[in-house]
Formats: structure tokens, sequence, C-alpha cells
């Protein structure tokens, strides 16, 4: 089971509310939150799948992946992470 939040987390005043890569790509200004996948948690956001009401991922915006799903709240809360420059595959 994904561990997603479901609503934004308030930023520090020089991070983003909106995930930056979701928004240059896609042109969609979705909140920041944290995520799940294989590799750790993350920092990114999430969309819903048309065919389903699951929310999908749809950008990773931390360089960074944690360990725990309270780290990386942590890490979104304080502003102590790194947003990625460009998209990644």
């Amino acid at each position: 089971m994904d561990q997603n939040t479901n609503s934004s987390v308030p930023q520090p005043s020089n991070y983003p509310e909106f995930g930056q890569i979701a928004f240059t790509v896609l042109g969609l200004k979705l909140p920041l939150q944290v995520c799940k996948s294989a590799a750790g948690f993350y920092i990114g956001t999430l969309g819903s799948n048309t065919l389903d009401i699951s929310a999908v991922p749809i950008s990773r915006e931390s360089c960074e992946y944690y360990r725990t799903f309270d780290a990386a709240k942590d890490a979104l809360e304080k502003g102590s992470w790194t947003q990625f420059r460009f998209p990644t595959s």
C-alpha cells in the first residue's frame, strides 16, 4: 500500500507551493506531496488516474530518496530537500 499524503504541506517561503517539473513539463500546478516508489520515499506530485480513483505519480521533484515516510515529510515541511532542475525519466 502506498503511503501518500492527501493534502499539501505548508512550504518555507523559499520553496514552491507546487511541483516545478509537473508545471514545466505538463503545465499542471499540483501540490507537493510525499510519494513512494520501489526506491523509497520522495517529494513529488500525484494526479488522478482517469481509469480508476487511485492517485498516480506525475513527477519526482526531489533529488533525494528517503528511507521512511516521516523523513520525507520532515524534509518537505522544513524545506530541507533539493529541487530537481530538469525532468528525470
